[in-house]
């Protein structure tokens, strides 16, 4: 498994490093890219996942629809005056037209069915994750936009919590004669009081080390630096058993196989569904 998830995480990396700090244009053009196949791989594994457990919707038109709203955030980014309005419209679009399906069905239970689970989608997965796009165009045109470095640290400081919980949990099961203590067997069996620790000790410690990239006026000291890794490892941590609960309920192991060695796209985000707007409310509370 490691020898697939390496590679793996090498691209991904390479691919999202390339969409923060190229710059102009073509920067923004890997990043919005990138982001738009996110958004559509994360809203069509989440609506298959939960397809398997007896639940219809429209899965291609909400997954469609989710990567177009990456699009229109971008597009829109100068002719709006706030993005986070904006989106809401894109969702209450959205929601329109779920429920303008009812009007041209003959099988109106399935529809309405399909048209509360898509909506549920829209909200629950591409509305949170939106808000890296709109962190990413913070000061979008600047010579050194702030939100590209914003959004690194957000991935930094929630993606090192992700990987300090697996190496440290599967050490620390190996090492201990009885294996290390469970949190949560029934809802994800390799989570670990020890990982967790050192999932937690792990965000911190790059939340402090890379509080010096922040730019004005987001410096962050050390003790706000110290609250924003142990909040983000906190609730990606949420995101992550939130997203083991689910696939459970279906039964499945992973959400998708489209990254080998790490499984599928929700697998990768579900630590930044919550992070993303919580950071965003970080952001907005440090600019006072």
């Amino acid at each position: 498994m490691f020898i697939l998830r390496l590679p793996s995480a090498i691209v991904l990396t390479l691919l999202i490093l390339s969409g923060i700090y190229v710059q102009g244009l073509t920067g923004k053009i890997i990043f919005t890219v990138t982001a738009m196949i996110f958004a559509f791989f994360a809203v069509l594994e989440f609506l298959d996942v939960i397809s398997k457990s007896g639940r219809r919707s429209y899965i291609f038109f909400t997954s469609l629809f989710s990567a177009l709203t990456v699009l229109l955030l971008v597009i829109m980014n100068s002719r709006v005056p706030s993005l986070l309005v904006f989106e809401i419209k894109i969702m209450i679009v959205f929601a329109i037209l779920c429920w303008i399906s009812l009007l041209f069905s003959r099988n109106r239970e399935d529809t309405l069915d399909k048209a509360l689970n898509s909506t549920s989608a829209f909200f629950l997965i591409t509305l949170p994750l939106s808000f890296m796009v709109i962190i990413y165009l913070i000061d979008d045109g600047a010579k050194d936009p702030a939100g590209r470095k914003l959004l690194l640290y957000l991935l930094a400081v929630t993606k090192s919590g992700d990987i300090g919980a697996y190496l440290v949990g599967v050490t620390s099961s190996k090492l201990m004669p009885k294996g290390n203590h469970k949190i949560v067997p029934s809802i994800s069996p390799k989570k670990s009081w020890e990982g967790t620790i050192g999932g937690l000790v792990f965000s911190i410690a790059v939340a402090i080390y890379l509080a010096k990239i922040l730019p004005a006026p987001y410096k962050a000291g050390i003790s706000t630096a110290v609250i924003i890794g142990t909040v983000l490892f906190i609730c990606g941590f949420i995101g992550d058993l939130a997203e083991s609960s689910l696939k459970r309920i279906a039964g499945v192991k992973d959400s998708g196989v489209v990254i080998p060695g790490i499984g599928g796209m929700l697998d990768l985000v579900d630590s930044l569904i919550l992070n993303a707007p919580i950071y965003y409310i970080f952001l907005l509370s440090m600019m006072k």
